[in-house]
């Protein structure tokens, strides 16, 4: 739900959490908070488990910060300057994980390596509840903005037309997206390719009208997750996989074909 929003407040059919630089965000203010305070990136206390999501969010707003910042220009963002911009915060953030995990204890090393590659280790019922309250509040939030989705769709003097505020709505549409995102990457780690994937099936699907893509891109990228995780425990059987190496297996083919379609 997270890429349908950023590809459509960016009109750039490549825009990702993952690509953009959000998740690497997150997961930057967990690592480092990790880092400082020992064991709570895999301590399954029930305070730990609701704050991560905070933390989360924390650095996911300060990536999308910077991205917006940078991309704003002469009273509007571009979207070509804020793919690029993604592109090189994702590269920061990341650079800054790795220095951070050489300075770690070699077990926590490789943990937050598994986590960041995207592990779905977060399977008890704790995990779900720490992030019911972002599910009932966001879904619902998002699905109401469908109409806005459609309207910034169009060009920018309709939209103006039609009495939308288009840089207000972006901005609240982006904070959206990245809280729908730093929950995910809390949980779930930096499952790149799946906010890209996802809103393009379900568009070949449902068609272009985000009150159908919204929610069929919530069930598409569900369903990826858990045939990627599928994959990921039984191709190396009984060893596994991070699932997030298996769906960047399954997007780059995808991300490729669509870098191709855009250059077109």
């Amino acid at each position: 739900m997270s890429g349908v929003i950023l590809q459509s407040i960016s009109k750039n059919s490549l825009a990702d959490p993952g690509i953009l630089g959000i998740n690497a965000g997150a997961g930057f203010a967990i690592v480092l908070y990790t880092f400082f305070i020992q064991g709570l990136l895999f301590s399954s206390s029930w305070m730990s488990v609701f704050f991560m999501p905070i933390i989360a969010l924390f650095g996911a707003l300060f990536a999308a910060s910077i991205i917006y910042l940078f991309a704003y220009k002469r009273g509007q963002v571009s979207p070509s300057r804020m793919l690029l911009v993604g592109v090189g915060i994702n590269a920061a953030f990341s650079a800054g994980i790795t220095i951070f995990q050489l300075r770690m204890e070699p077990i926590d090393f490789s943990r937050t390596l598994v986590w960041l590659s995207g592990s779905i280790w977060g399977t008890t019922w704790t995990f779900v509840l720490a992030l019911l309250p972002w599910i009932v509040v966001l879904i619902p939030f998002s699905y109401y903005k469908a109409r806005v989705l459609d309207i910034l769709a169009l060009n920018e003097m309709t939209a103006i037309g039609l009495g939308i505020n288009v840089t207000k709505e972006r901005k609240r549409l982006l904070v959206l997206a990245v809280l729908l995102a730093g929950a995910c990457v809390a949980v779930g780690g930096g499952l790149t390719f799946l906010g890209l994937i996802a809103p393009h099936i379900a568009k070949k699907l449902v068609g272009s009208l985000h009150y159908r893509v919204i929610p069929f891109s919530a069930l598409i990228g569900a369903l990826l997750l858990l045939l990627s995780d599928t994959i990921s425990r039984i191709i190396i059987a009984p060893a596994e996989l991070p699932v997030g190496i298996v769906l960047a297996i399954l997007g780059t083919p995808y991300f490729i074909y669509l870098l191709l379609q855009t250059r077109g």
